[in-house]
C-alpha cells in the first residue's frame, strides 16, 4: 500500500520483500478508482482512509498485505487515540476487508522493533531460519537507519531551505495536515496554487513531535507532529496565516483544529481538503503513488 506515509516506511519494506525473492505488488490506479467507487459511504471516516481501504481492496490478488501502523500503541483517549483508523490502522483495515486477509503490520514511525517486524515478514516469505538470516543480514544497516528516523530528517532539510525563501518574503501561508494527508505530492499542489506556501514538511517530524509533547505529553504521535509543527512554523518571522487541511467528516480533525488554534499566534483557518487542493475527487487530490 502506498497511500499512507509511504515515503517514511515503504521503500525499505519493498526492497526487503524483493530481496527475499518475492514480488512486491502495488495497487493499479484504475483498480483503486473502481474499488473506491464501490465502497459504501460509511466504509471509512475520511477521504484519505477511504483511499487506503480502496488500495487494500484493489490488492485482492496479493498473498500478503503489508500495512502501516501510523502510531505506536498507547494507553490514551486523547484526540486521535479515540479513532481506530488512526490509532490502529491495520486493525481497522482488516476489519473492513473480507475475512481471511493475511497481513503484516509495520511501523511508519521510527521504531526499535523493526527487526522483529522484519523477521515476522521474512518468515512468511522464505523457508528456513538460515534463509531468513541471510536476507536480513543485507538489510540490517538500513533497518537501523529506519529505526532512528534518519530519512525523516533528510527530507525535512530540503523542505526547510525552500521554506526559508517563503518566510524571507513575508506573509508566508503555513499549511498543516495530518501527516498522511500532507504528502510531497499534496505539498507540491499547494505550492503550485500559491508560491507563499510553507508546509509542515519543512520540519523534521521527530522535532515536531517533541515540540508537540511540550504542549501536551498525552498526544498521539501524529497529533503531536501537527501541533509541534504548528508551534514551530507559526513562530517564524515572516509567517502569516496558518491553515489546517481537514476532512469535514472527521471528529479527529475537528479536535486537532481546536488544538492547533490554541498554539498558534497567527490568524488560523481550518480548510476542507476540497478547498485547499481545488479538487472534489479524493483520488485526484489525495491518491499517492510509490516514491522511492
Amino acid at each position: 500500500m502506498t497511500q499512507l506515509l509511504w515515503e517514511r516506511y515503504g521503500p525499505f519494506w519493498k526492497d526487503l520483500v524483493e530481496g527475499s525473492g518475492a514480488e512486491a505488488l502495488f495497487p493499479e490506479p484504475e483498480a483503486v478508482r473502481a474499488a473506491l467507487a464501490a465502497l459504501p459511504e460509511d466504509a471509512a471516516p475520511t477521504a484519505a482512509f477511504r483511499l487506503a481501504l480502496a488500495q487494500a481492496a484493489a490488492l485482492e490478488e496479493a498473498d500478503l498485505l503489508l500495512l502501516p501502523r501510523l502510531n505506536p500503541e498507547v494507553d490514551s483517549e486523547r484526540g486521535s487515540a479515540r479513532d481506530r483508523w488512526i490509532a490502529d490502522l491495520p486493525g481497522a483495515l482488516v476489519a473492513a476487508l473480507p475475512s481471511g486477509v493475511r497481513h503484516v503490520a509495520v511501523a511508519a514511525y521510527p521504531d526499535p522493533a523493526v527487526e522483529s517486524d522484519a523477521v515476522t515478514l521474512l518468515t512468511a516469505l522464505v523457508r528456513g531460519a538460515a534463509e531468513v538470516g541471510r536476507v536480513w543480514a543485507r538489510f540490517r544497516v538500513r533497518a537501523q537507519h529506519l529505526a532512528e528516523g534518519r530519512s525523516e530528517t533528510t527530507r525535512a532539510r530540503g523542505e526547510d531551505r525552500a521554506a526559508a525563501r517563503s518566510f524571507a518574503h513575508g506573509d508566508a501561508v503555513v499549511y498543516l495536515a495530518q501527516p498522511w494527508v500532507m504528502t510531497p505530492a499534496v505539498a507540491r499542489r499547494l505550492h503550485e496554487r500559491d508560491d507563499r506556501v510553507v508546509t509542515q514538511l519543512a520540519v523534521d517530524p521527530a522535532r515536531a513531535r517533541e515540540e508537540g509533547w511540550r504542549f501536551d505529553d498525552r498526544l498521539l504521535h501524529t497529533d503531536a507532529e501537527v501541533v509541534g509543527a504548528a508551534r514551530l512554523l507559526s513562530r517564524r518571522a515572516g509567517a502569516g496565516e496558518v491553515r489546517l487541511i481537514v476532512d469535514e467528516g472527521s471528529e479527529s480533525d475537528a479536535w486537532l483544529a481546536r488544538r492547533v488554534e490554541q498554539v498558534v499566534r497567527r490568524p488560523f483557518t481550518a480548510v476542507p481538503w476540497q478547498e485547499a487542493l481545488g479538487a472534489s475527487d479524493p483520488f485526484d487530490a489525495l491518491h499517492a503513488l510509490p516514491v522511492d
